[in-house]
């Protein structure tokens, strides 16, 4: 089963992209402790911020069905995270991106009562609602 275990992250792992790579980076020389392919359930979060239960999840392609997203976000809600989703499908820039995750981790991190929400930014780090946006069953963070 542990080998199993490695083989999933090393594919997975392959998978990863380079703005998970450098975000991660930054939020380290920011001060904050990062996780990288946190498991939650069957997924693997891309981004953790363990001290402040915040799970960071960078889409940078458009395949993901909208069936599978809700699923997903239902899951890791449900498992305690609070979770900003950075959509960089039309492009990324780290800083403003780095400082709305930790706007994020500072709103949310040390209040029970946010626990379970989520936010979405773009890859500019505005805040961001796609098109036919089917989240309203979960509760969104102000401003995110």
């Amino acid at each position: 089963a542990a080998a199993r275990q490695r083989q999933v992250r090393a594919a997975h792992a392959a998978r990863v992209g380079r703005h998970e790579d450098d975000l991660a980076y930054a939020l380290t020389l920011s001060g904050l402790a990062v996780s990288r392919q946190t498991d939650c359930g069957p997924y693997h979060l891309d981004i953790t911020l363990h001290e402040r239960a915040v799970a960071v999840e960078v889409e940078t392609q458009y395949g993901w069905a909208l069936r599978t997203r809700r699923k997903r976000i239902e899951q890791i809600l449900n498992a305690g995270w609070r979770v900003l989703y950075v959509c960089a499908r039309t492009g990324f820039r780290l800083r403003p991106v780095t400082e709305q995750v930790i706007a994020f981790a500072e709103a949310t991190g040390g209040d029970g009562s946010v626990g379970g929400q989520y936010g979405m930014v773009d890859g500019h780090g505005k805040p961001y609602t796609p098109r036919g946006n089917h989240f309203h069953q979960f509760t969104r963070v102000p401003g995110f």
